[in-house]
C-alpha cells in the first residue's frame, strides 16, 4: 500500500515538472516573440496595437519599432494611417517616417496633399518631405551660363536664377526641375539674341526675365515657375570682329584664284600663239619645198626663164642682206646705250 501511494505521489510531481517546463518554455516563446516594450508605448500613447499584429510584423522579419514609432507620431498628430498601410508601404521599398512627417507639416501648413499622394510621391524616388517643403517656401535654383550672341556681333554670357514651387499633384512621373532649367536656357538664347548690343541687354533684364516667365516652360511638369531673374550678364568675345576677318580672308583667297584663273588663261593664249606660229611655220617649210618644184614647172611650161629666176633669186639674196645689216646695227647701237650707262 505505501509502495502504491509512493507511485501516485511520483507521479503527481512528475506532471508538475512537465507542467512547469511547458509554462517556462511559453513564457521564453512569448518573450521572444512579443515586442512588450513596443506594445507597452503604444498602449500608454493612445496608438494601440494588437499583440498578435505585433507578433505577425516580428516573424515576418519587418522593423516592428519604425512601425510603431511612425504610428504613434501619425496618431498623436492627427493623421489616420492604418498599420497595415504603413506595413504595406514599407513592404513595397518606401519610407513611413517622410511619409508621415510629409503628411504632418502639408496638414500643418494647410497643403492639400493625400496620403495616397503621399506615398505615390515616396515610391517614386523622390524626397516627398523636400517636395512638400517646396511647396510651401519657394526652392531656388540657379541656370549655368548661356552663351548669346547679339545683333553687333558681341557674345554675352547670361545666368539666370529661377524660383520653383512644387506641384504635388503632378510630383508622380512628371519631369523635374532639370526639364525647367534646360528649357529656361534653351529658350534664353532665341530672347537674348534679339538685343541690339550689351548695353541693351543691361537696360532691359526684367523684360528679358519677364517674356521668359510668360512662355509656361513649366507646363506638365512637377513644378510650378513663381519667377525667373536674369542674375548675371558678362561680355564675351567679338565675334562681328572674327567674321569681319573671316569674310576679308576669303574674299582674299577669291581674288587670288581669280587672278590664278586669269595667268592660266593667258598661259593658255600664249601656248595657242605658239602653236599657230608652229603651224604656220610648217606651212612656210612646206612652201619653200614646193617652190623648187613650182619654178621648174614654170620653167618647163614657159612662163619663167632662166634669166627670170636669176634676178628674183638676186633680189632675195639682196633683202636677206639687208636684214642681216639692220640686225647687226641694232644689235651694235644697244651695246653702245648699255655701255653709256654703265659708264655714268
Amino acid at each position: 500500500m505505501n509502495n502504491l501511494l509512493c507511485s501516485f505521489w511520483l507521479i503527481d510531481w512528475l506532471w508538475l515538472i512537465i507542467l512547469g517546463v511547458i509554462l517556462i518554455a511559453f513564457i521564453v516563446v512569448v518573450l521572444i516573440l512579443v515586442p512588450f516594450k513596443l506594445w507597452f508605448k503604444a498602449f500608454v500613447s493612445g496608438a494601440r496595437i494588437g499583440m498578435f499584429k505585433l507578433i505577425s510584423l516580428k516573424l515576418r522579419k519587418l522593423d516592428v519599432g519604425n512601425i510603431v514609432s511612425t504610428y504613434i507620431t501619425a496618431h498623436k498628430a492627427g493623421i489616420y494611417i492604418d498599420v497595415d498601410e504603413l506595413e504595406t508601404h514599407l513592404t513595397a521599398g518606401g519610407h513611413i517616417d517622410l511619409v508621415v512627417n510629409a503628411l504632418i507639416m502639408a496638414q500643418s501648413s494647410k497643403v492639400d496633399l493625400s496620403v495616397d499622394t503621399a506615398k505615390a510621391i515616396d515610391l517614386s524616388n523622390r524626397n516627398v518631405v523636400e517636395a512638400v517643403k517646396a511647396c510651401i517656401n519657394p526652392k531656388m535654383v540657379e541656370t549655368e551660363n548661356v552663351s548669346c550672341v547679339l545683333k553687333d556681333g558681341f557674345e554675352v554670357k547670361v545666368r539666370f536664377k529661377i524660383s520653383l514651387k512644387s506641384n504635388l499633384i503632378k510630383m508622380v512621373g512628371a519631369l523635374g526641375e532639370e526639364s525647367i532649367i534646360s528649357k529656361v536656357m534653351e529658350n534664353a538664347v532665341s530672347v537674348v539674341n534679339g538685343y541690339a548690343s550689351y548695353a541693351d541687354v543691361m537696360a532691359n533684364t526684367k523684360e528679358i526675365s519677364d517674356i521668359l516667365l510668360a512662355k509656361n516652360l513649366d507646363e506638365g511638369n512637377s513644378f510650378r515657375i513663381v519667377g525667373i531673374e536674369l542674375c548675371n550678364v558678362e561680355l564675351g568675345k567679338d565675334f562681328g570682329a572674327e567674321m569681319r576677318a573671316s569674310k576679308i580672308e576669303e574674299e582674299r583667297l577669291r581674288a587670288n584664284l581669280e587672278a590664278e584663273h586669269e595667268r592660266h588663261q593667258v598661259a593658255l593664249e600664249e601656248q595657242k600663239m605658239k602653236v599657230k606660229v608652229q603651224e604656220m611655220k610648217a606651212e612656210q617649210v612646206k612652201a619653200e619645198m614646193d617652190l623648187p618644184k613650182a619654178l621648174a614647172k614654170s620653167v618647163n611650161e614657159g612662163k619663167l626663164d632662166l634669166m627670170d629666176y636669176y634676178k628674183m633669186q638676186n633680189i632675195i639674196a639682196d633683202t636677206d642682206m639687208r636684214k642681216a645689216l639692220a640686225k647687226s646695227a641694232t644689235e651694235t647701237d644697244d651695246k653702245k646705250f648699255v655701255n653709256f650707262n654703265d659708264e655714268d
